[in-house]
């Protein structure tokens, strides 16, 4: 029974740190999605693009807002990014962080 309940606690504390890796790069890859709508914004080179294939997508974005706003959308994402990796209510923190993005 120890042995069981040393590999059960294993496989959990395994499946929650495969969890945070995804759940990081989903905020990761808003992040640079983000900062594309900033670059967009000021009319920056296309190949600074991290996401090139939506290039149309960001400039709409980016045409809708303002430039203070574009970068505030990215700070938005790192604050979120560094939130949760602290000891915050997940749900709480992505919710509010998803509200104050301007799109």
């Amino acid at each position: 029974p120890s042995l069981r309940e040393r590999y059960k606690q294993e496989l959990l504390a395994a499946i929650e740190a495969e969890y945070r890796r995804q759940r990081s790069d989903l905020v990761s890859l808003l992040q640079w999605f983000l900062r594309d709508v900033w670059l967009q914004s000021l009319d920056a080179s296309q190949s600074l693009l991290q996401f090139p294939d939506l290039a149309n997508e960001t400039q709409a974005i980016a045409a809708r807002i303002p430039k203070p706003a574009a970068l505030r959308n990215v700070n938005i994402a790192d604050q979120l990014q560094r939130q949760l990796n602290t000891n915050v209510q997940e749900a709480l923190a992505i919710e509010v962080a998803l509200l104050k993005i301007a799109l």
